[in-house]
């Protein structure tokens, strides 16, 4: 009953026999379905809701093609999901909730990126990380998702500690437990799902989102899981469910989450 709602068709055009290669990858590997969150600054509709010229220069996709495609797919008989993964701008709420509410998503992944003009977990953005003091920018992500978490826009938590990803962490002795704490706990108050997300194994920071500290809190706090690879291309699809799935376990974690029209049904994690 796997099912991966975190993936990305960027490399390839919004077309039903483009999500057919991902399909295919998600069957190969007993997936039940499959979701797609194509990244919202990548539509002319969503572009400008970032605090950075960055996307709107780079890109103008039409959202509507990209739902098309998937809809396409599901008619030719593939068990596959609209869903979007959007940024976080706390300047932005008004606009973001425009764009949210103009398509009929299955589910939203709500995830952040940014701290101001800043894109943390792009290379281009990398050498940033050198001149920033790295507690202020985890302190200042947290500060974001919490924001976004009682924004009540999204249906998903994305990868919980993105900020992680260059492999920049606090000093040991900075203890960051009670923030992720005090995140998680606030996921419990507002409803919200977390994501597992197995990407962060192949970026320097060498482990899944999130952390394992962090997973045995949500497991204390009962909060709703998915597990997802946030592919980006067909054979990435599902990648290292396996070990996130006994992750999940260790953590006292025993269902996930589906999504049908943002609407949700709890299935067993087997083991």
């Amino acid at each position: 009953m796997l099912h991966d709602y975190h993936v990305h068709l960027e490399s390839g055009p919004y077309t039903a026999q483009w999500i057919r290669q991902y399909y295919d990858t998600a069957m190969e590997r007993g997936l039940s379905e499959l979701g797609f969150s194509e990244h919202a600054y990548r539509f002319s509709q969503a572009s400008s809701l970032l605090e950075t010229s960055w996307a709107d220069a780079a890109f103008h996709y039409d959202v509507h093609e990209y739902v098309h495609a998937v809809e396409q797919a599901r008619q030719q008989g593939m068990a596959v999901k609209t869903g979007i993964e959007m940024d976080y701008i706390p300047s932005r709420e008004a606009g973001i909730r425009a764009f949210l509410e103009s398509v009929h998503w299955d589910y939203i992944i709500g995830s952040v990126h940014w701290i101001g003009d800043w894109g943390f977990d792009l290379p281009r953005f990398a050498h940033e990380w050198k001149e920033r003091d790295v507690v202020d920018v985890y302190y200042s992500y947290y500060e974001i998702l919490q924001m976004a978490i009682r924004s009540q826009l999204f249906d998903i938590i994305g990868h919980f500690d993105l900020i992680k990803v260059f492999g920049y962490r606090p000093p040991r002795n900075v203890i960051m437990t009670a923030v992720y704490e005090s995140t998680i706990r606030l996921m419990k108050d507002y409803d919200m799902v977390l994501e597992i997300n197995t990407a962060g194994l192949y970026k320097p920071a060498g482990q899944i989102y999130p952390a394992p500290e962090i997973l045995q809190m949500a497991g204390k706090y009962r909060l709703p899981v998915i597990i997802t690879s946030d592919a980006h291309c067909p054979e990435h699809v599902g990648r290292d469910f396996p070990l996130a799935q006994r992750m999940a376990r260790e953590a006292d974690i025993t269902t996930l989450v589906r999504f049908e029209k943002r609407k949700r049904q709890y299935v067993p994690l087997l083991a």
